[in-house]
């Protein structure tokens, strides 16, 4: 008999995608998310923001109004932060001079807790349909490892002539060691898993919904050229929007595959409706228009899918960008210039603050070719602004 549709989302804050070896790193160690990756459909090209406070906004309650009025149990679960971890100052350095840090007292370890115990209290029930949607903050900067994980990579820290090595090294070295942490504590989630849905596991979402800003590059996330961030566009560079997306349903045969169509963090939310079928039509078709979104569910199943030519993308201090495939534009001011820029000025107000840069060859969004292509920007730049007047 089969089981009633059940899903796990596992949402990080913030996550550098390069720093796991499906996405192209070499030496971070993080078999965890590796296993699930060649279980899961990976996604390439996804995209999200800070700003995008998927799963708890009030822009996507009637989603979680929607789950309940299908009969199915719905439950968010957050870290839990203790008022002395908010106001800790600590360098992440310290951790390699010998400060300690309790795993299990970590927050990240304390939802893995809780999740265990709310999976084990769900598969008691297997007639329920339900929603555990797990929320973390990933791994923010400056981050400490514990001992255990921060040894791991100690070598790494000795230069070529047996000296300790320089401050971006040690940064680069703490990071990796943050990502093996965060990997053994999903393994946790994995295990949980396996041990209650030997059968049937639930559908499998692990999405991040920024990068950090530590200065990408191959490969790894602090040794780059220097190309500092512009400050004017810093939070829609590339390393902090293209995130990592995997799905795992286990009823399909596309696992292990990867898709490079274009995706983004509110796609989250249709998707789950599509898998519980909650959806009705109209109501849908409203939440893909106000989200720009769509189920990823035909991707997943390998089915025929409408791909997106573009995704949108603002942050929390009024810049908004918008991603193709061979391009990305960048919108300085753009809520101010919707507002206080009359139509017969915008053209040249806008063009004066978009920048545009090559994808993917231009990594860094070090060289704007918006003047030598006036055409791509009007276009898109028109594009931008109508998706901003919709949001």
């Amino acid at each position: 008999m089969p089981y009633p549709p059940r899903a796990i989302v596992l949402t990080l804050d913030r996550l550098s995608r390069r720093c796991l070896s499906f996405y192209g790193h070499e030496w971070i160690e993080a078999p965890n998310l590796e296993r699930l990756a060649a279980c899961s459909v990976v996604f390439d090209q996804h995209f999200g923001t800070a700003a995008d406070a998927i799963g708890q906004s009030d822009e996507t309650s009637a989603f979680w109004t929607r789950l309940r009025e299908a009969g199915v149990e719905a439950r968010h679960v957050a870290e839990k932060f203790a008022p002395s971890e908010n106001d800790s100052t600590e360098s992440d350095t310290q951790n390699f001079e010998g400060d300690s840090v309790d795993l299990e007292t970590t927050p990240m370890a304390r939802l893995m807790v809780e999740a265990n115990q709310a999976l084990t209290e769900l598969a008691a029930r297997p007639d329920t349909s339900w929603l555990l949607w797990l929320k973390s903050a990933g791994i923010t900067w400056p981050c400490v490892a514990t001992e255990e994980f921060a040894e791991l990579y100690a070598d790494e820290l000795e230069g070529d002539q047996g000296e300790f090595a320089d401050e971006i090294r040690l940064a680069e070295v703490a990071y990796a060691a943050c990502v093996t942490q965060l990997d053994h504590l999903v393994g946790r989630l994995l295990t949980t898993i396996e041990q209650l849905f030997r059968e049937d596991p639930p559908l499998l979402m692990l999405a991040t919904l920024a990068g950090e800003s530590l200065g990408e590059s191959e490969p790894l996330p602090l040794e780059h050229v220097d190309t500092s961030p512009s400050p004017e566009t810093w939070k829609l560079r590339d390393e902090m929007v293209h995130t990592p997306l995997l799905i795992r349903q286990s009823a399909t045969g596309s696992v292990g595959s990867r898709r490079q169509e274009l995706v983004q963090v509110s796609d989250l939310l249709p998707t789950l409706l599509d898998w519980f079928q909650a959806g009705s039509r109209p109501f849908a078709a409203a939440l893909d228009q106000q989200l720009n979104s769509r189920s990823l569910l035909p991707l997943v199943g390998n089915e025929e899918f409408s791909c997106r030519e573009a995704v949108f993308l603002r942050d929390d201090e009024g810049h908004a960008a918008m991603r193709t495939r061979d391009f990305l534009l960048v919108e300085r001011e753009a809520a101010e210039l919707l507002g206080s820029v009359s139509s017969s000025e915008r053209t040249d107000a806008v063009d004066f603050s978009c920048q545009l840069f090559l994808k993917p060859e231009d990594v860094w969004e070090v060289n704007d070719v918006a003047e030598q292509n006036p055409e791509k920007v009007a276009v898109m730049r028109d594009a931008l602004r109508e998706w901003l007047r919709r949001e």
